[in-house]
């Protein structure tokens, strides 16, 4: 008559350090992190790390995706995405690809955008070099050509692309 349905339940959970806890020390995750509470020293994940209203994080860390609606001190590297909300603050270097901040939010520091590595850029200077090779007078003089400057831009635009990654 009725057939049993099953319903899936994924095994892996958010980490959450809960408001009213203080932690000193390293976190390493493969999951997402919230943290609620005070935390002073490192997190690492390859996922999403919240810090909360209340949540107060000093030290290094490193994730996929950062919201802040609390406080954080220190260096963050994010992957992604970073967003400071309403009433957050950070202070210190950030390091992402893309920044979010909302009205209310307080910004006191360094940050650096992450570009990442576009496989045409490296096509683009490679086809420019054999361009140059295939231009190329038999008197090698201090002659310069135009298309030089643009070689050294794309190969310029490549290798910050390649030191970012």
């Amino acid at each position: 008559m009725f057939k049993k349905t099953e319903i899936y339940h994924p095994l892996t959970t958010s980490s959450k350090i809960n408001q009213g806890t203080f932690m000193e020390g390293e976190i390493t995750s493969k999951n997402d992190i919230r943290l609620d509470g005070i935390l002073n020293g490192k997190i690492n994940t390859d996922k999403k790390i919240i810090i909360g209203i209340h949540g107060t994080f000093s030290g290094k860390l490193k994730c996929e995706n950062l919201i802040v609606e609390g406080s954080i001190k220190g260096e963050a590297t994010v992957s992604n995405s970073t967003s400071l909300l309403a009433r957050s603050s950070f202070s210190g270097i950030l390091s992402t690809q893309k920044f979010n901040v909302e009205e209310g939010a307080s910004f006191d520091g360094d940050c650096k955008t992450i570009i990442k590595n576009n496989p045409t850029d490296t096509v683009k200077a490679l086809a420019v070099t054999e361009k140059i090779k295939s231009t190329e007078p038999t008197d090698k003089s201090d002659q310069k050509y135009p298309i030089e400057a643009e070689v050294e831009a794309l190969t310029e635009n490549t290798l910050e692309k390649h030191d970012n990654i």
